[in-house]
């Protein structure tokens, strides 16, 4: 097994990016009156100015050499325990999330919910990277990963916006290491 690389960080700088659309998403398999499109316009989280990506830039040292590497924040948040109508609706799911990802000062660029008969797994596409939720209504649970490529999220921010907007009654959360 091969140590981990050394990060040595280097001054941020922004990295011109573009979001994709291919229109609004429809779900025949909703729950009872959900009518509307389960993605919502990307225009409508773009910054006037159009989408950039953010990021902090730092050096790999590996036994090749050293190499420019984004830096890399990702969390995993695991909600057991949820009151399964918090996380078995798209739209009310996508609600909770983008309060989340906006109380947390990150940037929607996107998003796109699909519905499962139960659950949801919903993609918010953020200037910073992405936050990912795949739901358990059946269970209680849900799982979520929020990577970003600048170090803004704390253990603190997280804990306060999922015991928020979610309410489990057992809340884990856990920073990976790259």
């Amino acid at each position: 097994m091969h140590p981990a690389p050394a990060r040595e960080a280097q001054k941020a700088h922004s990295i011109p990016g573009s979001a994709l659309s291919n229109g609004p998403v429809f779900n025949e398999h909703a729950p009872q009156g959900h009518l509307g499109p389960l993605s919502s316009n990307p225009d409508s989280h773009r910054p006037e100015s159009g989408a950039v990506r953010h990021c902090e830039v730092v050096q790999m040292h590996t036994s090749k050499g050293k190499f420019p590497t984004p830096y890399i924040d990702h969390w995993v948040v695991e909600c057991h325990g949820v009151n399964p109508d918090r996380i078995n609706h798209p739209d009310v799911l996508l609600k909770s999330l983008q309060d989340v990802v906006d109380n947390l000062h990150l940037t929607r660029v996107s998003d796109h919910s699909h519905y499962f008969v139960p659950g949801v797994s919903t993609v918010i596409i953020l200037s910073e990277s992405h936050l990912s939720a795949h739901t358990w209504p059946e269970t209680g649970y849900m799982h979520v990963d929020i990577v970003t490529c600048e170090p803004k999220l704390t253990r603190e921010n997280l804990e306060r916006e999922f015991l928020q907007h979610f309410a489990p009654a057992a809340l884990s959360l856990v920073k990976l290491d790259y």
